[in-house]
């Protein structure tokens, strides 16, 4: 028990006396290198790991083989790897199943590589015995760069990795220093990591700035609607929306009215129908409700479907007459404008539509009607065009564009 502990302790410091050392040259050569003086640091550190201090017969355990070069501006070692291969390596008596080569890693210095290899032993002769693994050399060349640019290629040179056993019947070796199992992450368990949580990060940011630009996007549309909507008016639809259902409206009284002729409930569709155009035609927004039961077959409304599935009804209508045409006709020229032509031939479209539906009779016969019902499919169709999204972001530009534009002054 005495000579247990005494050769216990004696290894332990031997073993902390080598970490310091190894600590002490992986942070030192880079210096050294960076000084253009490689001479006392060693070129090449290998050091085998395994998985398991103990295995059984037949037992799959994983050795890893860990080894660090010097890489640094002044000199690299070149590493003959092509013996290191998983396919190529022999490590008698065990047998080779398989193995794995991780991204090599580079700090301080030094580029590090790994091999991993997957072992198994196969004897009956092996029972409560140290097997070690084989003598392994490793060969290599220093290359070195001259102050011109020029490389320089040494000889070749051998490393000998240190020892390393494998005790059967889980029976602690002579030589252990610890029997605590190594922790059996790798570098390619560390780099599998790494990238997972990268593609969290990654996906975690693109999450948060869609959700800001989501948030954003609805303040925007809160304030635009709360500073530009009318106090009188709910929004249930938008206005191109509306003015598609009420050119939809006047193409079906046209079709209707081939196929029956002009009747008084044809004439207050299409009445219907026009003056919703002429009030966005003067910045007069049709009112919406929902549509109650009772209220569907009410005279100068028109019915719109809302939602997904059209299964809401909104009753729209518009309040626009001749004399409001009138009047913003007379405020349009008292302004100095000039295009007044729109104004005007609405003026007589619901002026020719006002007196059929309530004389009973149009003055100027079923043609004038029709060639009115064309004209109002037809200016229905432009204002839908212009109070479209594209349309409108675009004039919205061309105003703050020429509100931009300096301004000269007359002195």
């Amino acid at each position: 028990m005495v000579r247990w502990s005494f050769e216990t302790g004696r290894r332990h410091a031997l073993a902390a006396r080598a970490a310091v050392l190894a600590l002490a040259v992986v942070v030192l050569a880079p210096a050294s290198a960076g000084a253009q003086d490689t001479a006392e640091v060693d070129p090449l550190q290998c050091w085998w790991r395994t998985s398991a201090s103990a295995v059984r017969i037949g037992e799959v355990f994983s050795v890893v083989l860990t080894c660090g070069v010097l890489d640094v501006p002044s000199a690299t070692a070149v590493v003959d790897q092509s013996k290191l291969d998983p396919v190529a390596v022999q490590l008698p008596p065990f047998e080779v199943l398989r193995g794995t080569h991780a991204p090599d890693l580079h700090a301080d210095g030094r580029r590090f590589f790994q091999y991993e290899y997957q072992l198994r032993l196969i004897s009956d002769l092996l029972f409560d015995k140290e097997v070690p693994l084989p003598d392994f050399v490793i060969t290599y060349r220093v290359r070195t760069r001259t102050a011109s640019g020029e490389s320089i290629q040494g000889n070749e040179a051998t490393y000998k990795l240190p020892a390393q056993t494998i005790h059967v019947l889980s029976l602690v070796p002579d030589e252990a220093t610890d029997i605590r199992d190594a922790a059996p992450t790798t570098f390619a368990q560390v780099d599998s990591t790494a990238f997972r949580s990268d593609t969290l990060v990654t996906a975690g940011i693109a999450l948060l700035a869609l959700g800001a630009l989501v948030g954003v996007f609805g303040i925007v549309r809160l304030f635009s609607e709360r500073r530009g909507a009318e106090p009188t008016t709910r929004r249930l639809l938008p206005d191109v929306a509306i003015l598609r259902g009420a050119g939809r409206e006047l193409s079906a009284v046209r079709r209707e009215r081939e196929a029956e002729g002009w009747t008084p409930a044809l004439v207050g569709r299409a009445l219907a129908a026009l003056r919703i155009v002429a009030g966005y035609a003067v910045a007069q927004p049709a009112t919406q409700l929902i549509a109650n039961g009772h209220l569907e077959g009410s005279d100068g409304v028109l019915l719109l479907g809302r939602g997904l599935w059209k299964a809401e009804r909104v009753q729209v209508s518009g309040s626009a007459t001749p004399q409001t045409l009138a009047r913003e006709i007379t405020r349009a020229s008292t302004n100095g404008r000039t295009n007044t032509a729109r104004l005007e031939e609405l003026q007589g479209l619901l002026a020719s539509f006002t007196r059929a539906r309530y004389s009973g009779k149009s003055s100027d016969g079923d043609g004038a009607l029709d060639e009115s019902l064309a004209s109002g499919e037809r200016l229905a169709r432009r204002l839908q065009f212009e109070h479209g999204w594209l349309v409108r972001k675009l004039a919205l530009l061309s105003r703050r564009a020429t509100s931009m534009r300096p301004r000269t002054w007359p002195r």
